[in-house]
C-alpha cells in the first residue's frame, strides 16, 4: 500500500512541474497534459492528435502549435464545452542551419528555406506548396528583376523566390540534407 501511496505522490507531482511552462492563454489549469508523440500525425496546416483516453480525434492548426520545453509533447483541451475545444499543441522543435523540423514521433514537417527578392527568407511548408513555376517572359515586368520562380501554395498565394524553380522543387521533394 506504501508503494502505491508514493506513485500516487509522484504522479500527482509530475504535471504540475510540466505545467510550469504551459501558456496561461491556452490553460486552465488543468486542460493541459503530456501525451505520447505518436498520438500526433502532421497534416497540411495542423497536426491531428488521437487522444489515447477516449481515441477522439482532435485538429490543431498550425497557428496553436508552441514549442515543448521538455523535449515532449503535451495537448491542451478544453473539456469543460460541448464539444471538447483543442487549445494549443506543445511540441518539441529542434533547428538546422537551413532547415526547421518540427518532430512528431517519425514525421517531420521540413520548412525548405528560400529567399525573396528583397532579401528576405522565406520558410515554406512543402505540403502547402501546389506548384512551381517560372516567371514568363511576358509577365517578368511585373516582379522584381532577381524574381527567379514563383512558388504557388494551398492558400491560393504565390511568393516569388530568387532560387531557380529547379532547385525549389529538388528542396520541395528531398528537404535540406546537410
Amino acid at each position: 500500500m506504501r508503494v502505491l501511496q508514493m506513485l500516487a505522490l509522484l504522479l500527482s507531482a509530475w504535471p504540475a512541474q510540466a505545467h510550469d511552462f504551459y501558456d496561461k492563454t491556452c490553460c486552465g489549469g488543468h486542460d493541459c497534459r503530456p501525451v505520447p508523440c505518436e498520438t500526433i500525425r502532421a497534416e497540411p496546416g495542423g497536426f491531428d492528435f488521437t487522444d489515447p483516453l477516449d481515441r477522439a480525434s482532435y485538429f490543431f492548426s498550425r497557428d496553436k502549435m508552441k514549442p515543448s520545453q521538455d523535449g515532449q509533447c503535451h495537448v491542451c483541451i478544453y473539456r469543460s464545452v460541448s464539444p471538447p475545444t483543442p487549445q494549443c499543441l506543445y511540441l518539441p522543435i529542434s533547428t538546422r542551419r537551413h532547415t526547421q523540423i518540427w518532430l512528431v514521433a517519425d514525421y517531420a514537417v521540413h520548412l525548405i528555406i528560400l529567399h525573396g527578392p528583397d532579401g528576405q527568407i522565406v520558410a515554406l511548408n512543402p505540403m502547402e506548396v501546389t506548384s512551381v513555376r517560372d516567371t514568363r517572359a511576358e509577365f517578368r515586368d511585373h516582379f522584381h528583376k532577381s524574381t527567379r520562380c514563383l512558388v504557388f501554395t494551398a492558400d491560393g498565394k504565390f511568393i516569388g523566390v530568387t532560387e531557380d524553380c529547379a532547385s525549389v522543387r529538388t528542396l520541395i521533394e528531398n528537404g535540406d540534407r546537410e
